[in-house]
């Protein structure tokens, strides 16, 4: 049961994958560290990650030398020797990783952030200039991928506003996200990097309520500006895994399993664990 997962003899498992370079596909284990998943953030994955003492691993993913990225993935092995395993994001290091001193040893301490954070630093060669008879979202996209082409296309929703005017946004050394999410932000959009790595959006209007409405068919029907406020006053942790008995050996030919998803809720730890 779900209960006996969370509390038996499973055992953590998370780690990172080097996705590129000579070492790509190596598995590292994650020692510990952090890694916070905002939401309401242009740049959602940041945080800092503890790794073996590995001989090599300062100078292969100093980020001055090339862009190394790694998979960080939660995993669970289970009593049954059964991993479950979800990536959370696809990050690199952002600074020069350092060799700290901790209990149980020496560790290698890397400071990273999602692709999101790589565009906003590589900063923009020239202007950009688009038509006004095309959509704002697909200037968004074009912006965040000026300077990363090969930045994988997600989960978009374009409303198909216009501007009416033609654009010209940025200029030399400004930063191409932050020009991107703005505009999407304009239409209704929150554009960010998913686990996956790739550009996707969602909207800012949340999807049980009406905070704001759109009104079709005007030419520059943008937002401004929005102030949302959340609380996680009522916010807990939730965890819900399928199961299903297994057959018994006396079992008719016309047994049916029972079967169903069994919940694990906890509100008083904190958010994000």
């Amino acid at each position: 049961t779900l209960d006996q997962l969370i509390t038996g003899s499973h055992r953590r498992a998370d780690h990172v994958i080097i996705r590129d370079g000579a070492r790509a596909g190596e598995r590292l284990p994650l020692i510990g560290g952090t890694l916070t998943l905002d939401e309401t953030d242009g740049i959602r994955a940041t945080g800092s990650l503890q790794l073996p003492p590995i001989g090599w691993l300062i100078d292969y993913l100093d980020p001055l030398t090339t862009r190394v990225e790694l998979d960080v993935v939660l995993a669970i092995v289970g009593d049954d020797g059964t991993t479950h395993a979800w990536r959370k994001a696809v990050v690199h290091a952002t600074a020069m990783p350092i060799e700290v001193s901790a209990t149980g040893g020496l560790q290698v301490q890397v400071q990273v952030a999602d692709r999101a954070d790589w565009i906003s630093k590589t900063g923009m060669r020239e202007h950009y200039a688009g038509s006004g008879a095309t959509s704002i979202m697909t200037h968004a996209i074009r912006l965040a991928t000026m300077r990363a082409p090969w930045l994988p296309i997600g989960d978009i929703t374009d409303p198909g506003y216009t501007a009416g005017v033609d654009l010209l946004v940025g200029g030399v050394g400004e930063d191409p996200w932050s020009e991107a999410v703005r505009l999407a932000w304009s239409v209704g959009q929150r554009l960010y990097v998913d686990a996956d790595g790739s550009l996707a959006s969602q909207s800012v209007l949340m999807p049980d309520r009406t905070d704001a409405r759109w009104v079709s068919g005007e030419a520059g029907c943008l937002i401004s500006s929005m102030s949302t406020e959340r609380s996680d006053a009522d916010v807990c942790n939730a965890l819900g895994v399928e199961w299903e008995e297994p057959r018994p050996d006396d079992a008719d030919e016309g047994w049916t399993p029972r079967g169903g998803v069994e919940w694990w809720v906890d509100v008083d730890g904190p958010l994000g664990t």
